[in-house]
């Protein structure tokens, strides 16, 4: 094959933008930095690549359509696999590349044959040399195909994730198994094997928070605000900017269009602008709950508390399983005080053992709150033979829900908590909710909270709760409440 021209990608996305797009290419630093990593993909020198970039950046159009057309001028043998959660949207990209290489401005420069020409399938196409570019989606068909580089782009829908907790996760679970159960095993060479995941932030357990945990994964993540402390730095390029909040593209989306999408009435919430925007699932500062509402330390307790336990209970003890959590809480004059807590992944005899032990460091304590499900139902049946005050709460009105109700509680200072290790990871796990690989420590919290606020003689606590049990609980625009 007679290469006319041996073009940078950089060059060859300004050259080739104005067969796919009637709109006049605005080529930012962002595009270079991400051309720059595609060419380190092509080379070999990147084998896995997880690029977070904001929604209109262009990361589309240079991944999942220049690319491909651009690696097949230096070697028109790749063969790419494409994966997204639409499976309309990977459509359209097939049909614009494939346009792109059979247009007369590539075809004048690198001269390649479409197996099927014009009725070539925009799913599945092939080149004479045996390049290949083939389009799936999330659970859709992979079988017979091998690819030397594969693109996910955009693997899972914001929709499914819609409420967090146990659901998402499990959505998310679903994607994860799929993309390294399927399309991770459809490896032409091993050796020379690249995957490159491109999405906007959702879940820290997202398919891009997953590979960016895994050894050798590049992370170019470049938020639309610039944070100095995350400054992306590699061999590859950097990121450019110095000033705490430089935009990232200001051509195309200046200070006014992303201050109304941060703050404006019809903008985006916290926590979504921090997950599509900055590439956090999870606001610096935290989402349903603010990092500063954990700052109330307690050196001493007041006397003559009302103390509980509340244990969430896991199913096993295996390293993938939800923790089992113990926590003792106190309560006096519209208060409350985390005294203890035991969080590890436990079998049934550990979890016995564990609950008997705190019971034994905690004189006067009252009532042992048992989440009833998973473990938690046994666990009573056990222990009520040989403890007394045990309870089987029955969990209601969801996660989100039941973390909302205790909500006001944090935020207006009533929730004091010790000066102990494990605090910081209680409290980076309660911030990250409900967008973070686990949830157990605030199951734990709400249950005794609400427990405990609803046994008090304060009737607009006693209705937030009748109302929660009953589903009408308004979860937004509630006024600050210092419950004293």
């Amino acid at each position: 094959m007679l290469l006319v021209q041996k073009l940078g990608f950089a060059q060859f996305v300004k050259l080739a933008w104005h067969v796919i797009e009637a709109q006049e290419l605005e080529f930012e630093p962002h595009m270079q930095l991400m051309c720059a990593h595609c060419e380190a993909v092509e080379k070999g020198e990147i084998k896995s690549l997880v690029c977070n970039v904001p929604p209109g950046t262009s990361k589309s159009r240079c991944f999942s359509i220049l690319f491909p057309a651009w690696a097949w001028t230096k070697d028109p043998t790749k063969r790419f696999m494409f994966v997204a959660y639409d499976k309309d949207l990977s459509l359209d990209f097939a049909r614009i590349c494939l346009k792109l290489i059979q247009s007369p401005w590539y075809q004048a420069r690198w001269p390649m044959v479409i197996e099927g020409g014009e009725r070539a399938p925009a799913g599945h196409f092939k080149n004479s040399f045996g390049g290949s570019r083939f389009s799936t989606m999330m659970g859709g068909p992979a079988t017979g195909s091998h690819c030397h580089i594969l693109i996910i782009d955009d693997p899972v829908k914001p929709k499914d994730l819609d409420g967090g907790g146990v659901s998402a996760m499990a959505k998310l679970d679903e994607a994860w198994q799929t993309i390294t159960g399927t399309f991770f095993r459809r490896v032409a060479n091993a050796r020379t094997f690249a995957k490159i995941c491109v999405m906007q932030r959702l879940h820290m357990e997202d398919p891009a928070g997953r590979m960016i945990r895994a050894e050798g994964t590049v992370h170019l993540s470049l938020p639309m605000r610039f944070e100095p402390n995350t400054a992306y730095r590699s061999q590859w390029g950097s990121d450019w900017r110095t000033t705490e909040g430089e935009l990232l593209c200001p051509e195309r989306f200046p200070e006014e269009y992303v201050w109304a999408q941060q703050h404006g009435r019809d903008g985006l919430s916290s926590r979504d602008f921090a997950a599509q925007y900055q590439q956090r699932p999870v606001p610096e500062q935290g989402s349903l709950f603010q990092r500063s509402w954990f700052d109330q330390q307690w050196s001493s307790v007041p006397v003559g508390m009302r103390i509980i336990m509340s244990v969430d209970s896991s199913l096993k003890a295996k390293s993938d399983s939800d923790y089992c959590v113990i926590q003792v809480w106190g309560a006096k004059g519209g208060d409350f005080w985390l005294l203890d807590q035991h969080r590890a992944r436990m079998t049934f005899s550990e979890t016995i053992d564990a609950i008997r032990r705190m019971k034994a460091a905690w004189g006067g304590l009252g009532q042992i709150l048992i989440e009833d499900k998973a473990n938690g139902t046994a666990i009573v049946d056990h222990l009520k033979g040989i403890m007394s005050g045990v309870v089987a709460v029955n969990p209601e009105g969801g996660k989100e829900a039941r973390a909302r109700a205790i909500e006001p509680f944090l935020r207006a200072g009533n929730c004091h908590f010790p000066n102990r290790p494990w605090v910081p990871a209680f409290v980076d796990e309660c911030v990250s909710f409900p967008a973070g690989a686990y949830d157990d420590v605030i199951d734990c919290m709400s249950q005794a909270l609400i427990w405990l606020s609803g046994k008090s003689r304060h009737s607009n606590l006693k209705r937030a709760m009748e109302n929660l049990r009953n589903g009408r609980m308004n979860l937004t625009n509630r006024p600050t409440i210092r419950y004293r």
